[in-house]
């Protein structure tokens, strides 16, 4: 794995394995492509709207969240978000907060979640019913005490996830959340392994051909699934993800000081100039231009995740 693979890994860091919760504030319209780009991780999601409302896209669904609303993500579930409004995400490790599996625990609480496979979201509304309005309750305590940095943060954060997590299976075993079998869709399922392919070898010489091949489908139907899900094609997005991965690469002090040309040689550009033209087009600047404001809050805008509330 390459310096610049590391900084792009989907699974989320932490200062301590024993606290595997994130709290992100997250703002859409101010990421760099202009919303939050496809991705999906191990960790399970709480997010809630502070303000405005946001479009999230589930796979191949679109679905409002508005203000006050909150939402759960599953488990290795495809999302992005779009929109004008302000997001409080909680990201966590169910394995780090809910026993190990295997473990009476563990099936009792967390494989009736993350088994069902019908489950890739719920919206959590106040007037649904009093286990939501608690959900949302706690959400907010989540985020004030994050925001205070009081004492003992971790230990209220980590007893506020645990509530959480016990009213939603709640929600569950009155079946408030729907059951089912149904699976994931073909195109979801090849746009992942072809975005696990390109993360792995955007920095080859690597094209259409490549990426079809990863997946086992013609060329054409690779281009299709691409456009139905992302709404871009395969090398436009190979693009993208190398012009993004360049300018995370740009925001660390070890890529201060790196030349542009082997910067774009190491993400998979065998021409400076025309890397040096996507990136403008992409990033609304030049590699160079990019590199002397390299700040804190460009890793912000960058990151998938959005901003850690650590850095409010």
């Amino acid at each position: 794995m390459t310096d610049y693979d590391k900084k792009n890994q989907n699974n989320m860091i932490h200062s301590d394995e024993g606290y595997p919760i994130g709290v992100y504030l997250v703002e859409p319209d101010k990421m760099y492509e202009g919303f939050v780009v496809h991705h999906w991780h191990e960790e399970a999601e709480f997010d809630i709207v502070k303000s405005g409302t946001a479009t999230y896209v589930i796979n191949e669904e679109e679905i409002e969240v508005k203000e006050g609303e909150g939402i759960y993500i599953n488990s290795n579930v495809m999302h992005s978000i779009k929109g004008k409004c302000v997001i409080f995400s909680v990201v966590f490790s169910i394995n780090g907060l809910v026993g190990t599996p295997g473990t009476i625990q563990w099936k009792t609480y967390v494989e009736p979640i993350s088994e069902n496979k019908a489950l890739k979201y719920y919206i959590i509304r106040s007037e649904n019913n009093r286990q939501e309005r608690a959900i949302l309750s706690y959400l907010w305590d989540i985020v004030n005490v994050q925001l205070s940095r009081e004492f003992g943060m971790e230990l209220t954060t980590q007893s506020a996830l645990c509530q959480i997590w016990l009213l939603f299976v709640k929600l569950n075993h009155l079946k408030a959340i729907p059951v089912s079998e149904e699976k994931e869709s073909n195109d979801v399922g090849r746009i992942k392994g072809a975005i696990d392919y390109i993360k792995e070898h955007y920095h080859e010489e690597i094209g259409l051909d490549e990426i079809s091949d990863s997946i086992a489908v013609s060329k054409s139907e690779c281009c299709r699934c691409f456009k139905r899900t992302l709404g871009l094609s395969p090398v436009e997005f190979l693009i993208n993800y190398r012009i993004h991965i360049a300018a995370k690469f740009l925001t660390d002090s070890q890529g201060i000081s790196v030349n542009v040309g082997e910067l774009a040689m190491n993400v998979g550009f065998n021409n400076a100039s025309y890397f040096n033209r996507k990136f403008k087009e992409i990033m609304g600047c030049t590699p160079s231009q990019f590199k002397r404001e390299a700040k804190s809050e460009h890793r912000d805008f960058l990151s998938v995740r959005g901003r850690s509330i650590s850095h409010i």
